[in-house]
């Protein structure tokens, strides 16, 4: 017996010692060849498609509408970002919609169709007269509305929508609704049209700056994407670069043959109202908005932009025959004759068969003191509405919800990420940059209301594309008309909630 012991504790011993080794080889360097796990979002993964939540929309309540139509009012050159026939197309994001609403549709047992009607900005009235119309006639024919930026709050104000706080179903703490613009816009605790991953048009719409990166290297401009990511990336930078950045092409005249440090209009000046950081309202104890556009940082920065443009030959101000069409600046850029443009990111898409490389930046800070870089996205992209004559808005909102939901996990990131991120940008600084650019979007409710508020962000840039440095004499001169108007949209507001 003892010697069986003895074995049986050799054994034992044994066993204790191959364990120990196999504790110490888990503490050991991982061979070179051993794949590294996939990053999670602590590791600080890419928050790109592969990780989006595939649960978004069945994190949403279940519900069925018995097959019921879902009719949404839209402009027809935007229809795209509603609804799209399957096989239509090859592109890349038609298909990511048309698969977006399928599931939707399959979800909650609804058919969607879009509803076009001309309404671009000469087209307004046509659009406005069709929603007001039906909602006097208490219609039922639609059920959701995706309208014009600029013109929509005067629908709102004449009552055509639901406060969508009051609507069942939509929760605009989600992530796919845009934060900036549900505070900014809630008035008076109402909200009557939303914005976020549901409108495409509001991603397409976000402005940058591009630049020519052979045009950069030859001037020894090299530290572009530096400037931007430490933050240093200001007016006074983009002044620097550009002033008197010209060659004249050999006929001693200026003009769109030239090579320019920047070329840009009236639209991207406006921009510059919101990437500065100029307030145009501010929120106010009952609830309601004051204008503050008027202040001193708002005069100095439209001294310091027109004398910028226009008392040197470094900037070209493109004067655009539609809001939509920067053929001329893209022609302008493709074809080396200039370091800089100004433009929204769905331009981006038409420089993909450029020779010459280009990077992507935000639009500059006012000066190292603000703190991020903000963005703006033009008034022309979509906002959604519900009807104020629906009988029932349930199910409105709930498919409201779920497009906005399933947006975010399927289009937006097919636009950003594979149009983008994946086609478009030559570098990964200029993806980086596009992360910039896409977090920090902001909303003021006097931009969302200026056409109300007599177009007062537009004159902004207007007067100093048609050269008329008047913006203190005629415009703070006459702040107290301004006020009046805002009095009146904060009257209008008020009484919706009687």
């Amino acid at each position: 017996m003892n010697a069986f012991k003895r074995l049986l504790c050799l054994a034992l011993a044994l066993c204790m010692c191959l364990s120990l080794l196999i504790a110490c080889a888990d503490d050991t360097e991982q061979p070179d060849d051993k794949l590294p796990e996939e990053p999670t979002d602590e590791d600080g993964g890419d928050d790109g498609e592969e990780d989006a939540d595939p649960d978004l929309l069945l994190g949403l309540p279940e519900m069925s509408f018995g097959g019921a139509t879902f009719n949404i009012l839209c402009r027809t050159d935007k229809e795209y970002e509603i609804d799209v026939a399957e096989g239509s197309t090859s592109d890349t994001i038609n298909d990511a919609v048309f698969a977006r609403n399928a599931r939707v549709e399959e979800r909650y047992d609804v058919e969607i169709v879009s509803i076009p009607v001309n309404g671009t900005w000469n087209e307004q009235q046509t659009f406005i007269s069709t929603l007001q119309n039906a909602v006097s006639a208490g219609s039922q024919d639609f059920h959701l509305v995706a309208g014009y930026l600029a013109y929509a709050s005067s629908l709102a104000m004449n009552d055509c929508f639901y406060n969508l706080h009051e609507v069942n179903n939509v929760d605009f703490t989600n992530e796919w609704w845009s934060q900036s613009f549900v505070d900014n816009c809630t008035i008076y605790d109402c909200l009557y049209f939303a914005d976020g991953d549901i409108s495409l048009t509001m991603w397409e719409s976000l402005y940058a700056m591009f630049f020519n990166k052979e045009i950069a290297d030859a001037h020894g401009i090299n530290n572009l994407y530096e400037l931007a990511s430490d933050g240093e990336w200001t007016m006074e930078e983009l002044y620097s670069i550009t002033e008197d950045f010209y060659e004249d092409n050999g006929n001693d005249a200026v003009d769109e043959e030239d090579l320019f440090g920047l070329v840009t209009n009236c639209h991207s000046m406006r921009a510059l109202v919101t990437t500065c950081g100029i307030p145009i309202t501010e929120r106010n104890d009952d609830g309601g908005y004051d204008l503050v556009f008027f202040g001193e940082k708002t005069v100095n920065l439209f001294d310091e932009v027109y004398s910028y443009v226009h008392d040197n030959d470094g900037v070209y101000m493109m004067v655009l025959s539609d809001d939509s069409d920067y053929s001329d600046i893209l022609k302008m850029f493709t074809g080396g004759r200039s370091l800089f443009i100004t433009g929204t990111l769905d331009q981006s898409a038409k420089l993909r068969n450029m020779e010459t490389n280009f990077g992507i930046l935000p639009f500059p800070k006012y000066d190292e003191e603000q703190e991020e870089y903000l963005s703006h996205s033009y008034d022309g992209h979509s906002i959604f509405a519900v009807p104020s004559s629906l009988l029932n808005p349930d199910m409105s909102g709930m498919i409201m919800e779920a497009l906005g939901a399933e947006s975010r996990y399927s289009v937006i990131p097919k636009y950003y990420d594979v149009v983008l991120k994946g086609r478009t940008t030559r570098d990964d600084e200029s993806q980086e940059m596009l992360d910039i650019i896409r977090q920090n979007l902001f909303f003021d409710f006097g931009f969302v209301h200026s056409v109300y508020l007599d177009r007062i962000y537009s004159h902004f840039g207007d007067l100093i594309e048609n050269g008329s440095n008047t913006f203190v004499s005629s415009h703070v001169a006459s702040e107290d008309k301004y006020n009046t108007r805002l009095e009146e949209v904060m009257d209008a507001y008020l009484g919706l909630t009687e």
